[in-house]
């Protein structure tokens, strides 16, 4: 079913805008799950800070790092945004 609802056109620098923040959060999310792969000392100091077992270093980067996936593909992004 279409709609009869015309489509307005978007700025490019509207969706700039839009796509920044995006980018920037993703870029540090992003960061901070290969950061639990390599494991290195600040990272450490902050499981042995927060009381997390050391063994779950690799399992939330790897949680992390799917919802970034699912949130940067576009048919996917929908769900991205609820991880």
């Amino acid at each position: 079913m279409q709609s009869d609802a015309p489509i307005s056109a978007v700025s490019k620098g509207s969706l700039w805008t839009a796509r920044a923040p995006s980018g920037w959060a993703s870029a540090f999310l992003l960061l901070d799950a290969l950061a639990k792969f390599f494991k290195p000392q600040p990272v450490i100091d902050a499981f042995v800070r927060l009381s997390f077992p050391l063994s779950l270093v690799v399992p939330i980067g790897v949680l992390l790092l799917a919802c970034v996936v699912l949130y940067v593909v576009p048919q996917t992004s929908i769900m991205g945004r609820f991880c």
